[in-house]
């Protein structure tokens, strides 16, 4: 809600929810890695590690981002993928009050989710800047 468009991929047909609540709208992921989707490119991908893990073809698109944009990339989840080997050292994000208050009710909204408790910090691996790449 802080000015970012937020686009959220997932695969099949995910209940939006969750999403709206954070108030960013859901694509389809499939349809992402197979199409070539007009328009501007992102600033920025936040994606879950085991998911270029268990998905090559997403670790495949976020290295061809990270060699041909400035796209800053952001990885979570508790191993940093092959993918991203070069990826600097992990960033800490410390939430604010309403975030933590955003993200409880987005994750209460899941199905499989029960009485979240939402850390004040997320840590994440970011890939080097594309100045730092040059």
């Amino acid at each position: 809600m802080a000015g970012w468009d937020v686009t959220v991929l997932t695969p099949g047909k995910a209940d939006p929810t969750a999403l709206r609540i954070l108030g960013a709208r859901s694509g389809d992921l499939e349809a992402a890695i197979t199409r070539s989707v007009p328009g501007p490119r992102p600033v920025a991908v936040a994606v879950e590690a085991l998911l270029c893990e268990t998905e090559p073809r997403v670790g495949s698109l976020l290295r061809k981002a990270l060699d041909t944009s400035s796209a800053d990339i952001r990885v979570w989840g508790a191993a940093r993928p092959a993918t991203f080997a070069d990826a600097v050292d992990p960033v800490r994000h410390r939430l604010s009050t309403a975030a933590r208050a955003f993200k409880s009710h987005a994750l209460a909204a899941l199905p499989s989710t029960s009485a979240p408790h939402v850390l004040p910090t997320e840590t994440f691996h970011r890939t080097p800047s594309a100045a730092a790449r040059s």
